[in-house]
């Protein structure tokens, strides 16, 4: 059993002085951490270096929030094994404040993908994010509700499994293509460098109707095309995945399409960029 050493005035002291620095430093900073594009504009930002101190500082707090009410949690002395109301809610209005926090980091990691598209960071760094909310929402129920450190690390473990297994059903690649072609319909732009580059996975959400052909700029469009194209082509002179170690149903079915639209990629296979013929234009 582990000692009770921390007393009801230490606590108060401790938890409230974290959480008069956390206040205050949302208070101070509200402007920054919701400020969007203004921000970027006022204090010159880029869209990245925005979004990666939003990150960065909800990973800062997040941290330090965990292991001190987890440890405090640990050590405070209870009233008939039950946390006093006190603890409760200097624990809750932490738990609150990391929320702000993560909204903040949310919100401009949206703004960044608005921006520039979604990557596989980005995608993963969104998914953490929904992780450390449940984590504390777990940390919450630890201290209000059901106190057993078993059942505590039990929930942890199943919801490490649990979000295993959602990022495998959500097909990450198949999911970032899909919202950039779809964000390509609003702003015209898509990277389609990197979105050629994406995984196997990515193939038929790429390829199906309408998918490419739904792309409005025929300028990204052929090249897309170009893109996948050579794709296809590198993959049929790589000896290295004709062997049975290579073989899987995401990879079989990516050649099964690309080989069924072969003819209609190849039409665009040295398609030359719009901007690339005209950047060394004399005009």
């Amino acid at each position: 059993k582990v000692p009770q050493l921390l007393g009801r005035v230490e606590m108060l002291v401790l938890l409230g002085s974290v959480n008069i620095l956390f206040l205050s430093f949302i208070a101070v900073q509200l402007a920054y951490l919701f400020g969007g594009e203004n921000n970027i504009a006022v204090y010159g930002f880029t869209y990245a270096e925005y979004a990666r101190r939003g990150f960065f500082e909800l990973i800062a707090v997040a941290a330090i929030s965990f292991l001190l009410l987890w440890a405090v949690e640990q050590l405070v002395l209870r009233e008939n094994a039950e946390h006093t109301a006190a603890f409760k809610t200097l624990a809750a209005v932490l738990i609150v404040q990391v929320f702000v926090i993560m909204y903040s980091a949310s919100s401009r990691l949206l703004l960044y993908e608005e921006a520039f598209g979604f990557t596989v960071l980005r995608f993963y760094s969104h998914a953490f994010i929904f992780l450390l909310g449940a984590i504390f929402l777990l940390l919450l129920n630890k201290i209000f509700i059901d106190k057993r450190e078993n059942t505590f690390a039990f929930y942890i473990f199943s919801s490490l499994v649990l979000f295993l297994a959602i990022m495998n059903a959500l097909n990450p690649d198949a999911w970032i293509a899909r919202r950039n072609i779809e964000r390509s319909h609003r702003t015209g732009k898509l990277d389609v460098h990197y979105l050629s580059r994406l995984s196997d996975d990515a193939i038929p959400e790429i390829m199906k109707a309408p998918g490419m052909y739904n792309i409005s700029n025929e300028d990204l469009r052929k090249t897309l095309a170009r893109e996948l194209y050579w794709k296809a082509a590198r993959r049929k002179d790589a000896s290295y995945l004709t062997g049975w170690q290579s073989l899987n149903l995401s990879r079989m079915e990516a050649e099964s399409i690309l080989n069924a639209r072969m003819a209609e990629l190849q039409e665009h296979k040295d398609y030359v960029e719009e901007r690339a013929r005209t950047m060394f234009s004399p005009d």
